[in-house]
């Protein structure tokens, strides 16, 4: 244990913790995976506009790769709004733009 009540980064699951903690635990993971599933985009157009501005961005690093990355996804934010992956990655083509160019 690494403090009063928090299992250490291995502890992996909850079989060792009895009762409210257990019950404590068990929904802090329920809800975790829950909010992460949530976020995550279910449109296949989505996640392969996103992955399509992933390779346009490991290409040596220019005014005009980040601002083709960064189309693609504002295209994959068209398809799905609500997809957080292409807002990050819009972020960072701002971020390597200011750093770079």
């Amino acid at each position: 244990m690494i403090g009063v009540g928090v299992p250490s980064p291995e502890f992996n699951d909850i079989k060792g913790l009895k009762g409210s903690r257990r019950r404590r635990w068990g929904s802090i993971f329920d809800q975790h995976s829950q909010a992460k599933r949530s976020i995550k985009s279910k449109s296949a157009a989505a996640v392969d506009f996103v992955m399509r501005g992933w390779a346009v961005m490991n290409r040596p690093t220019s005014k005009e790769t980040l601002t083709q990355a960064r189309a693609l996804f504002d295209q994959a934010l068209s398809v799905d709004p609500h997809d957080v992956d292409p807002l990050a990655q819009i972020a960072t083509t701002f971020v390597f733009e200011v750093a770079n160019c």
